[in-house]
């Protein structure tokens, strides 16, 4: 916005706060590009060292092309001269060499490919699949022993240079796929499909159990509404605040019954997170052709692979057990509890910024037409209030109406205090205007005044 135009439509005073907005977000902006440059930067330097290894590691293979180059001569040379009844046919012992260091190099190769897969994945917004390839690498480290100090490590990396630095370059994933997975908790208008791959996600990195990442989904929502309670009100106006509030807390429960609730009563206890954790970690899916599993795309390599990579599915270090009904209800009861503290300390600050009965009109309206379009989604409110909560929930009643009702009173009562000192002040100068005496202008005086022939005080209260 131009600076003459600040200086035309608003106060000093709101020029000050809006200078000092401005100032905290420029802070907040420096604040993320530190934190981006400083993860990036590890990165950087990790691509440098690699490079300059793999820049060794093309020297030592074009060398070795050419000795190789040079024996071939030579041994066409030998056959020409001993024929090829001369040589002798490899040994059973220098197959399986042979296939075992295929079998390596395959392994490898996966491995080598695994970083820009799962950055890809990342970028794609499929957190489950990049955790599945984080996983994936994990245990195809674990396979080769590069976590370790064996001599078959020693001898891989002898014949790998460029896998001395490739765990340290994995590593740092599992930070990164948590923080996306989390940051997708707190957004509401994403999908259920996309939230509950981002909670199976955060349980197979942290290997926890299905309670302690359903708390987290509470918390993550709560963190979410009190970001929605601390807006800047010079860009986002009250009425978008307030539905936007509203529907954080409505999508929450829906999704908090799509995704973790299983009706115990019918015997039905899958739910849409157990559904998807249950299709990622099952290794008896037909052909491996399910809609999680994990392409390996390593070439002709791919027939030399380990059938423990061929076939590797995530697994959790004990069985998860769906969340029972009555602690899930608990759960929900005591987020709503704390949600409505929350909303009503925040909503109740942003309504003092309202100060017309028609302004208030205009967004209990929103609400309710907010609240009308969540009745077309496939499972009523009704339905999952009762599910969720074993109770009926009213966001407008519970969580705002009290608020609305009493800043209409503010509003009335700052209306008829100003009406009442406005009438004071008409009838002020009205009377100024009157060549009338002090006690003529009173109001007082004009309603009753006494006079010489009233009965005396002491007369009036003397009983005889």
């Amino acid at each position: 916005m131009d600076t003459d135009e600040l200086f035309v439509k608003y106060t000093v005073d709101e020029i000050r706060t809006i200078e000092k907005s401005t100032r905290s977000k420029i802070e907040k902006k420096k604040e993320d590009l530190r934190q981006m440059v400083g993860e990036r930067y590890r990165d950087l330097i990790e691509a440098a060292d690699t490079i300059t290894e793999m820049k060794n590691c093309s020297a030592q293979i074009s060398n070795a092309v050419q000795d190789l180059q040079k024996h071939c001569v030579n041994l066409q040379k030998t056959m020409m001269t001993r024929g090829v009844a001369g040589v002798s046919k490899e040994s059973h012992q220098d197959l399986q060499s042979k296939k075992k260091f295929y079998a390596i190099s395959s392994e490898i190769k996966l491995l080598v490919d695994i970083p820009d897969r799962i950055w890809s994945a990342l970028e794609g917004g499929n957190h489950l699949e990049a955790t599945q390839l984080y996983l994936l690498a994990c245990h195809v480290t674990s396979s080769l022993q590069l976590d370790s100090s064996t001599p078959q490590s020693a001898q891989i990396l002898k014949w790998f240079p460029v896998l001395s630095r490739q765990w340290a370059t994995l590593s740092h994933f599992k930070h990164n796929i948590l923080q996306s997975s989390r940051k997708i908790l707190k957004d509401s208008s994403m999908s259920d499909q996309k939230t509950a791959e981002s909670l199976c996600s955060i349980l197979l990195l942290e290997d926890s159990s299905p309670r302690q990442v359903f708390a987290e989904f509470l918390l993550a929502r709560k963190s979410a509404i009190q970001t929605c309670l601390t807006p800047d009100l010079h860009t986002t106006s009250v009425k978008t605040q307030v539905c936007l509030v509203t529907r954080v807390a409505e999508r929450t429960l829906r999704q908090i019954h799509s995704i973790f609730y299983n009706d115990e009563a019918s015997g039905d206890c899958s739910s849409l997170l157990f559904d998807i954790l249950s299709a990622v970690c099952n290794s008896h899916s037909p052909g491996n052709n399910g809609p999680y599993h994990i392409k390996l795309e390593v070439g002709n390599f791919g027939k030399y692979l380990p059938a423990h990579i061929k076939d590797f599915r995530p697994s959790l270090a004990a069985t998860a057990t769906p969340i029972s009904t009555s602690y899930l209800q608990q759960s929900v009861n005591q987020w709503v509890e704390v949600c409505i503290g929350d909303v009503q300390h925040g909503v109740s600050k942003f309504l003092r910024h309202i100060t017309t009965i028609k302004a208030l009109t205009s967004i209990r309206d929103a609400v309710y037409e907010l609240l009308e379009e969540t009745e077309d989604e496939k499972a009523s409110w009704k339905s999952v209030c009762e599910k969720v909560l074993k109770r009926k929930l009213s966001l407008w009643s519970e969580f705002l109406r009290s608020l609305f009702i009493t800043r209409i009173q503010g509003i009335i009562q700052d209306a008829l205090e100003e009406t009442v000192t406005e009438t004071q002040r008409l009838i002020a100068e009205a009377t100024d205007r009157l060549d009338y005496s002090a006690e003529e202008r009173s109001i007082c005086s004009y309603v009753w005044r006494e006079s010489g022939l009233d009965i005396p005080s002491e007369a009036a209260w003397d009983r005889e």
